[in-house]
């Protein structure tokens, strides 16, 4: 995967997140987030 690829994926992933957040009523965004970063530079 090119670094384009990657970025484009982490906003899908970070979309997804977020409606599973709201979908549930409750959650905690910040460390979802964070952690969606650090995999995707891992990666």
């Amino acid at each position: 995967m090119t670094d384009h690829e990657l970025a484009l994926r982490a906003v899908d992933l970070r979309r997804r997140l977020l409606r599973l957040i709201v979908d549930a009523g409750a959650g905690h965004t910040g460390g979802g987030l964070s952690c969606l970063d650090i995999l995707q530079v891992l990666y």
